[in-house]
């Protein structure tokens, strides 16, 4: 195998990450609710095209596993409906409530699921830190995919394990996955540039500060261990760039691992082969 420039960059990078002392401090986003119509539809057009998408195809085949058996949940921030799509797709004898506090981002759901004809998935403009809308209750299942980096500080965060700790039923399903905050600026150009080559400024932008916002691990392993003991976290390794805070994994049955296969090859080359980088990663990681 012959190995390019950009192979050796990226080794280097995560040398750096995992032996260098942290340099670079949590930055909150710009704004925190996506109500600008021009933005809504650059974050799911370039989520489609670009590395957003196979990471939201890798985060469904593990949320997939971890909410079997489980007949109502929630997506809190679901945005665009990128995951919430595939996820509704691979689970239809699940109800799913996808919930946004931006309505146009709800807007850009509903155009990404209505087309698909799914008949389990209900759309809310709703408070994810409050969870007090009447379609929460009943949940046995939370999700929250590449949104809580958008929350701007702590203890908003903090608001979010708490209302999920306090609606969550015994054996209860939580499947989180993120951005998770590296140790420099440097590592964050690095990956932002690299994992989203040919995107649109806007979006490359909306990298850029979604990595500067995301928490670091030890944020989130200190509100684990505070409100849900019962899950797990990982990181990618050795640079930890994303993270999954989830309950336990089961087993898919043949008919879920051949859509998830179907998912995976609807993929571009290039995408597939990001997939299959953050698997590698996440597996480094512990997640099997």
């Amino acid at each position: 195998m012959k190995l390019q420039a950009s192979d050796f960059s990226a080794a280097a990078h995560m040398v750096l990450e995992l032996v260098c002392p942290r340099t670079a401090t949590r930055l909150s986003e710009p704004w925190s609710v996506m109500d600008d119509t021009d933005e809504a539809k650059a974050y799911r057009e370039a989520a489609e095209r670009f590395a957003l998408s196979a990471m939201h195809v890798f985060f469904a085949l593990h949320i997939t596993r971890t909410i079997q058996g489980r007949r109502k949940v929630l997506d809190l921030a679901c945005g665009s409906g990128g995951v919430l799509a595939i996820v509704a797709q691979l689970n239809p004898e699940i109800e799913f409530i996808g919930v946004d506090l931006s309505e146009k981002m709800l807007e850009e759901a509903e155009g990404h699921i209505r087309p698909l004809g799914l008949t389990n998935v209900r759309l809310v403009k709703g408070d994810i830190c409050r969870l007090d809308f009447p379609e929460a209750k009943g949940a046995d299942g939370f999700l929250c995919t590449f949104s809580m980096h958008h929350l701007p500080g702590i203890e908003i965060l903090r608001g979010l394990f708490l209302a999920v700790r306090q609606n969550l039923p015994p054996q209860g399903a939580i499947f989180f996955g993120d951005l998770c905050h590296l140790k420099s600026e440097r590592s964050i150009r690095f990956i932002a540039e690299t994992e989203n080559r040919g995107a649109p400024g806007v979006y490359l932008e909306d990298s850029l500060n979604s990595l500067r916002a995301a928490y670091f691990r030890d944020d989130i392993e200190a509100l684990r261990r505070e409100f849900l003991p019962e899950t797990k976290l990982h990181t990618t390794f050795p640079a930890r760039f994303l993270y999954v805070l989830k309950t336990k994994s089961v087993a898919l049955p043949p008919s879920a691992q051949r859509a998830i296969a179907r998912e995976y090859d609807h993929l571009s080359l290039a995408n597939q082969a990001v997939f299959q980088k953050i698997q590698w990663l996440f597996r480094l990681g512990g997640l099997w």
